[in-house]
């Protein structure tokens, strides 16, 4: 990842979906959340410029 690095941004962990994907992003940070982060952290708020992201 070049721009993290460029931006002086650290991070434990970046999940992104694999290139080429072309389904609605709601439904891959959907299967993200459920094996990635549900049962490992404790989430307070979510940010994202899309309610139906937000609203999950």
């Amino acid at each position: 990842m070049k721009f993290p690095e460029q931006h002086a941004i650290a991070y434990d962990k970046l999940l992104m979906h694999e290139a080429g994907y072309s389904r609605k992003d709601v439904i891959i940070k959907r299967e993200i959340f459920d094996a990635e982060i549900k049962e490992q952290y404790f989430v307070e708020f979510i940010l994202d410029d899309r309610n139906q992201v937000v609203n999950m």
